[in-house]
């Protein structure tokens, strides 16, 4: 950087889903060389997202499958967002073998409510789908990606995740 010169530089953050919301925080900016320290202090108020469901886990049984054998899958859904979400969808599928399997959830509530105990009974803000995937008896030895799909907010937002089996073909 040149004396009288004016540098522009476009920074981007990555704000985490389980940040502290609904209040503000600081971002502190520190610019520095050899010979002097600057620090720019800025305060940031962060919102949750109105939906925003959040896969936190998925359990594969077994990790290693036998053709022709069931794997057992189980997703935690848990609700990051501002709203409770009534209805979501999980899918679960293996593309290459071309097997799905799909399992249904409703009522997650968002963190805030759940800490206020401004609920129903039976509601919390996570929720775990299960779900049984057969691997045909014909599939072939080899890694396979296990597909996670979390449909909510009527459709309308998505979520992803992916995990891989191994199957051990007959």
């Amino acid at each position: 950087i040149e004396a009288g010169n004016t540098y522009r530089k476009s920074v981007t953050l990555t704000i985490p889903n389980d940040i502290t919301s609904s209040q503000t925080h600081d971002l502190v900016i520190d610019l520095e060389n050899d010979n002097e320290r600057v620090s720019f202090r800025y305060t940031l108020n962060v919102d949750e997202r109105r939906h925003d469901l959040n896969i936190f886990d998925v359990i594969l049984q077994p990790k290693t499958v036998t053709a022709g054998q069931p794997v057992s899958v189980q997703v935690l859904v848990e609700n990051m967002g501002d709203k409770k979400e009534q209805d979501f969808k999980g899918t679960i599928r293996i593309p290459e073998l071309g097997i799905i399997a799909q399992s249904y959830g409703d009522d997650l509530v968002t963190g805030a409510q759940e800490a206020a105990e401004r609920l129903d009974e039976g509601e919390e803000d996570s929720r775990v789908l299960d779900f049984v995937l057969r691997i045909p008896e014909d599939a072939k030895t080899g890694n396979y990606n296990v597909e996670i799909i979390i449909e909510y907010n009527r459709g309308y937002d998505v979520v992803k995740s992916t995990d891989q089996i191994f199957v051990q073909g007959r």
